[in-house]
Formats: structure tokens, sequence, C-alpha cells
């Protein structure tokens, strides 16, 4: 049904389009959507060096390397911030040090700017510098990270520098021998997996964090020339800020929306269209989607974008959107613009209200559902407003009145072959007894009409089919049909094994709560039958005075000893395993801590402590391994915490937030994360062993092939990084990594050192064959003729082809092929 009318929907916008005959403009108005749904690109821009920490000077015109950076940052702040799509962060917002000033080092100001990049949770760091040197030195230089350790964010800082200084290059500025430029550390200083470390501290530093930085030397600051043509008024340097955004923006993506002259709207890159892009892009303060590089305007569906997946209305990202959408032969739950995986919700759509469980539509679900602060029945996925039933949830049956739970209900509902009794909305299946009930009717699935009327006798919570209508005279009970039986008699009175309360007579059997007698003795009461409990009870009720007539409401958790109230207790009850906190006869639910008790600690949740208990447990001390209850000191080791399902690892008793390890458990190795095992986490994980592949917090000895995670990319054999292998290698599953294929099922891929090669280029042997490796890759669509040592060879299907004898057209060159080898 969704489907269908979802169809009829995108059909109708469609005719119109077509009718209109008209072009979308993106430049529109559009209706106002919530900020903190607009997905934006967070960029960083450091502003070289600060009052505290100088750099370069000019002394004969007085420039200063700190003051004239952070001007031109705030101009390319300026230019980012008319885009929607971006998030400014500025290092620092003046000319002094945000960091300590002069009681930090240079070495640790740098650090705390790369710990900000972290904490903001940047895509960009761009640092903003002059150069100096000898009077003749000028023009612009950008250096980029090196393609060691991280080479993903190597090869997006190489694009980020091409794009800032081919528009900082546009202004004239020479580049004389500089450009776009690595600088690798000249002590040997080495990442992680060996290989050499970048120079630069917050290039190397921000690698380390999976941020792409740059470090930009616009000109000489030492040069007069320089100086003169871009650094001598504020017009010159807001130019250099601006051509340093534009050059963001193109890296970014953000100006690549055109109109053509066909009307359409397409996505350039490098001055052509992207054919390849498929996705979304920001033009005029709205996002588009793109699909094969054009807008559709007509798209009505989901798309990913920055780790999220988003709704798209016409084309356009609706952020405001909270509905259901189909894709990919599911009904996803939508809000506020994207689709929220944890939803366990109701959705209204299409005129009904749809059960949702993680995100997605469930038509499977018949339960019962809590939103807008009430529990509704839904049959098949659907919240069934004629409901008037009995419904199953969490091991009850729960009363139904128009398709929502009725809390309140106390009385007689049919379902299946019986009538059952129901108290606060739940039947009572251990309700044994006499209930009278007035003219009470149901209105049945069927179309039928049920009416209960009369005293009823239950058995198990069910009606046993016999029953009479009975009158308390304050002697013995009498049937109603005696017409000389009258009564004004008030109190309790006995039937069989029950007491019951009595007024006027008549059994209150619709009164639950606090009775009190003459003799000023409170009993608890329930269905008008005298309860016999010895124990506590929340009650939230009337109590009824006998001398008085008088009620009044009474609400809490009481101590009841066979069914009589005990106001004056205070202090720790103990009770089948169970500890209570008790002030003045009631419970103290505000206690949730540790408790001293028998000289030991316990540990009370709103007022109780299940001395069964075995767990971790959270108070405003710290986290706690609980045994029986109670704090266990002599435990060290890892335990799991029930209300979250996370194991943490325990030293003396409190959680040890300091391991950052393996451990092992219940037969496997497992990733320990600031003392607690992280089921979501897909990483490498170093001990003395080795390096080791972790999946889902778990070490994976069965995986065998090529995965990457944020320590980079490399050939796994057993569950172990081997370092020591070089060559082809078959990736035995697709690998994902932020939400992109990496490396793809059954391809071959060249490894150097336990590491991927992307930078192989050349003929492998394998399997008796002589392969053409791309890119690290062996590419089995190539047709092309490949050098060795050998000679040129003709590839076919990226395998030399021995048998071939033939000409072969190559770069605009026809060679003669004999054997598969080119015959000069």
């Amino acid at each position: 049904m969704l489907k269908k009318a979802c169809k009829k929907i995108f059909a109708a916008i469609l005719i119109m389009a077509m009718i209109c005959g008209i072009f979308p403009n993106l430049g529109d108005s559009q209706e106002q959507v919530k900020a903190s749904s607009i997905p934006k690109y967070v960029v960083v821009l450091d502003a070289g060096h600060d009052a505290s920490h100088a750099g370069a000077q000019n002394r004969s015109n007085g420039y200063r390397e700190e003051v004239l950076t952070y001007k031109i940052a705030s101009y390319c702040k300026q230019e980012l911030e008319k885009h929607d799509g971006v998030k400014v962060y500025m290092v620092r917002d003046s000319y002094s040090c945000p960091f300590g000033g002069g009681s930090v080092k240079s070495t640790e100001c740098n650090s705390k700017r790369v710990e900000f990049s972290k904490n903001v949770k940047a895509d960009l760091y761009i640092s903003f510098h002059l150069n100096s040197s000898g009077p003749s030195a000028r023009g612009v230089s950008v250096y980029y990270p090196n393609m060691n350790y991280k080479s993903e964010i190597g090869r997006n800082g190489e694009v980020l520098a091409k794009d800032i200084i081919k528009r900082l290059k546009a202004l004239g500025i020479p580049q004389q021998g500089r450009g776009t430029l690595i600088r690798n550390s000249e002590n040997n200083t080495r990442y992680p997996d060996g290989s050499l470390a970048d120079y630069l501290a917050v290039i190397k530093g921000n690698k380390y964090n999976n941020i792409p930085a740059v470090l930009i030397e616009h000109c000489f600051i030492s040069n007069a020339s320089d100086c003169e043509q871009f650094l001598s008024s504020e017009e010159k340097l807001r130019t250099l800020g601006v051509a340093d955004a534009n050059g963001i923006m193109d890296y970014l993506g953000l100006n690549n929306l055109k109109q053509a002259s066909d009307g359409n709207w397409y996505f350039y890159k490098n001055g052509s269209v992207d054919y390849s892009y498929t996705g979304l892009a920001l033009y005029s303060g709205n996002w588009w989607y793109v699909k094969n590089g054009k807008i559709d305007f007509n798209a009505n569906t989901l798309a990913y974008f920055k780790g999220n997946w988003w709704y798209v209305r016409n084309g356009r990202a609706d952020f405001n959107a909270t509905t259901l959408a189909y894709y990919n032969k599911i009904w996803w739950y939508v809000k506020d613009g994207q689709v929220d995986f944890n939803a366990n919700t109701l959705a209204y759509y299409n005129n009904n209200w749809w059960y949702v469980r993680n995100g997605q539509v469930d038509f499977n679900a018949n339960t019962l559902a809590y939103y807008n602060n009430k529990w509704w029945y839904v049959r098949n996925g659907q919240v069934d407003f004629n409901a008037n039933t009995l419904g199953y949830y969490n091991n009850k049956w729960w009363y139904v009145r128009n398709g929502a739970v009725d809390f309140s209900f106390d009385g007689i509902a049919r379902y299946g072959s019986g009538d059952w009794y129901v108290h606060n909305g739940v039947v009572d299946f251990n309700y044994n007894g006499l209930y009278r009930v007035s003219n009470l009717t149901q209105s049945m699935s069927d179309g039928q009409t049920v009416t209960f009327d009369g005293w009823y006798s239950f058995v198990n919570g069910k009606v046993d089919k016999h029953y009479s209508d009975f009158i308390y005279d304050g002697k013995e009970w009498k049937p109603v049909t005696n017409e000389n039986v009258s009564s004004t008699y008030n109190g309790f009175a006995e039937n069989g094994e029950n007491n019951w309360f009595v007024i006027n007579g008549n059994v209150k059997s619709d009164f639950t709560g606090l009775v009190t007698d003459k003799d000023n003795i409170t009993r608890y009461v329930e269905n008008g039958k005298a309860s016999n409990i010895t124990g506590v009870k929340e009650l939230s009720c009337q109590e009824y005075n006998l001398t008085t007539g008088n009620t009044q409401e009474v609400n809490g958790t009481y101590h009841f000893t066979n069914g009589c109230l005990d106001r004056t207790y205070t202090g720790i009850v103990e009770e089948k395993n169970i500890l209570t906190y008790w002030e003045n006869g009631q419970l103290n639910k505000d206690i949730n801590k540790l408790v001293k008790y028998k000289n030991e600690l316990y540990y009370f949740e709103n007022g109780k402590c299940d001395k069964t208990f075995k767990g971790v447990v959270q108070d405003d001390t710290g986290s706690w391994y609980i045994n029986n209850g109670k704090v266990d000191y002599s435990f060290s080791g890892m335990a799991l915490c029930n209300k979250n399902k996370w194991w943490y690892c325990i030293k003396n008793g409190k959680l040890d937030s300091s391991v950052n390890r393996l451990e092992y458990m219940y037969g496997r190795w497992w990733y320990v994360h600031n003392g607690v095992i992280d089921f979501q986490e897909n990483t490498l994980v170093q001990n003395n062993k080795g390096w080791w592949y972790v999946n889902n917090g778990m070490v994976d000895f069965s995986f065998n092939g090529i995965s990457k995670t944020d320590h980079g990319e490399w050939y796994i054999k057993n569950g172990n990084v081997d370092f020591n292998y070089s060559g082809m290698a078959l990736c035995t599953s697709d690998q994902n990594y932020n939400g992109k294929t990496y490396f793809h099922k059954d391809w071959w891929y060249c490894i150097k050192n336990g590491s991927f090669d992307a930078r192989a280029d050349r003929l492998e042997y394998l399997y008796g064959r002589w392969w053409y490796v791309h890119n690290g890759v062996i590419d089995f669509q190539e047709n092309t003729l490949v050098q060795n040592n050998m000679g040129w060879w003709y590839v076919n299907n990226g395998m030399v082809d021995f048998n071939y004898n033939g000409n072969f057209k190559y770069k605009n060159w026809t060679y003669a092929i004999k054997n598969g080898h080119v015959e000069f």
C-alpha cells in the first residue's frame, strides 16, 4: 500500500513537470530548514604563529607574519561562510595565542592546534603562512602530506593543495620552482607502520586524526616585490583570503553545479561534466541530488552523504521531512531529513500509523507500541484504532480500547473463549473471588457488542460462568433476590477464605487502596478484597477512613505486614534477597548509589538492592563490579554491565579506564579501549605478537585478505598483518571503510612489505600467466600495450596474450604484434 501511494505521488509530480515545460531554477527561494539538520563541511583555518610565537618579519616595512596570516585567514573565513555548506572554525580569533601564550612552547602550541582540529571533527585543516629567505626569493608554495602511512590522506591533501595553488597563481604570484610540495622528516621520524613521517607538525598530527592538512606559504615577506604586489593593503590581503577560499570550495565541490545551454544543471569537475558523480551537491543554499553528473529534479529517493542517508524530494534534500521513504525494497523512517536507524516508534504516512523498528517499517509486527504517552495496538505493522481486545506484550495481556491500552480500566474483557478479570489495564491471572460490574459493554471485531452486568465469580482471573448477586447485612451474606434484605453495614466481612470491604452492605469491588478501621489499623484492599501482603508495595490510590467516612490521596511505596501498613519504619529492609531503603514507612526512591550495610557497600537503584545481582553498575563515584549486590574488591578481570551489555575491565572491583589492549575472554581475543570492549570497532591493534585485525571488537583469526582501517591498507594472514609479504594478494570479501568500498572481492592487489602498493604499474607473473597491474590492481578489463625489461607486450583483458598475432593501435600508432610481443 505504501509503495503504491509513493508511485502515484511520483507520477503526479512527473506529469506536472512535463506540462509546465520549464527548467527548475536552483536560485529560487526555498522554505526554512532546521540548521542543525543540514550537512556541512567542517573547515579549520589556522593563522600561523601568534603574538607569543612570532613568525617572520620585514624590518623595512614593519610587516609581521602572525598579523598578516590572521588577516588573510579572516578574509578566507568571511568568503567561505557565504556558503551554507561550510562550517568554519578559526584556531585563533585574535593575534594572541589561545593555548597559554608564552607559557607554552611552539611545539606544544602546534599540538594544541591539531587537537583543536580533532575536537571540532574537521574535514579539512588549512595552515596560513608567509615565507622568508634572502631578498631575491619569492613565490608561492603549498605543502601537503606524503603518501606514507595513510595514503588516502596524502592523495586528498595533494588535490586540495593543487586547487588552492591554482587560485593563487591566477593572482599573478610566481612559483619560481616552488608550487605544491611534500616535506619529509629530516631526523628519520617514522609512522606506526614504519614509513617515513612528514616533517611539518600540523600536517603529521592531522594525518594521525585522518584529516587532510595543507600549509600555504603565500609569498615571501622578505621580498620587496611580493610585499608590494600582495601584502601592502587590506584589499590585497582580502584577495589572498578569497583565493584560498575558492580553492577550498573547488576541492569540496561547492563551485561545481552550473546550468548548461540545454537548460539542465550539471556537476562539473576540472572544467568538464563529471558523469561518474552520483550524490548531493550544494548550490544557492540547497543540496541537490546529482545522478550521473546531472541534477535529477524528479528524484524522490534516499541519498548517502557525509555518513548519513538523506531524504530527497523532487531532486532536493528536504531537511524538514519527517516521513517514510521507500528505498531498496524497504520503507525507512526519516526524521528531520535523514534516516534514523535507531528509531523505534510509530510514523504517520498515507493516512495510517505504521510501526517502525530499528528505522524501518515492520509489516509483520503484532504488538503494542509506545507513542505520544500512549501504548497502541499494532496489527500487521499498522495501528488498529478500531481494536477493542486484549493485546500481549512484555509477558502480560493488556486491555485495548479503540486501539490504545487503557491503564485505568478495571472490569471484564472478552478474548478468545473466555471472559477475563482486568485490573489497571492488565489481566490478573491470580485473581480468585467475586467482582461486580454494572452495564459494562465491549465492541468486538466481528461487529457484535458484549454486555457484562452483575456479580461474577473468578478463578485464576477467568469467569467460571457461575455467579450470583449478594449483600452483607452485618451478620451473613444473602441473595439480593430476597426482598426483605437491606443493610447499612460498613466494614470488613468474611466470605470463605476472603475478607471483603463493604459499604452499605455492598462489596466495594471497584475499590483498590487503603482502608483505616476504627482501631486506626490501615489495611491494603485490592478490588474490594483485604490483602494479606507482607512486604513492600507501590501505591497511588485513595485511603478510606471507616470512622469519618473521608478519603485522601496516597502516593508512594509502603511496607506491610499481613496486609497492615507500618508508617514508622526507618532503615534497610531485607526480603527475599532484596534490600530496600526506608524512611518513615516509605521507600526512598531517591537512593541511587552505593550504601554501607553490615560493613559492606551495596548498590541501591531507586531505593532497592538485588542481592543476587552480578555485574557492572555506575554511580557518581565511578563504575563498579557488583557480586551478590555488593562491591567485590577481590575481583579483577572482564565483567558485563547488564544495562548496556558492555564488557568492562575491572581492577580491584572498579573500572580501569587506562586499559587499551587485547584481552582474552571466552576463547576469543577482544579489543579493550579505555577499559571497555568496543563491539563496533573495526581496526588494527598491536600487542607484543604484532598487529591484529579486529572485526566488531574481536580479533578475526579466520580473516585472510586485505583490509583498510585508520592504520592504513594492509595484507592480513590469519588475522595478523604480514609485514614480510610482498607480491599479489586476493581480496576475499568487499572491504568497506567510512561507507566506501576500497577493496573488492575476488580482485588481485599488489602488496609491498605487507602494505597495499597503489603505485605499482607493471607486469606480474601469477599462476602461470603474466598479468598487467595498474595502480596496484590487476585490471581484467585492460586492453593495451605494456613495457617491461623484455620489451613491449600485448595485454588482452589484463593478461599478456602470447597467442596474438596481428596489429594493435596504441596512442594513435599501429604496432605489429607477434606472439604477443611488439615487433619494432
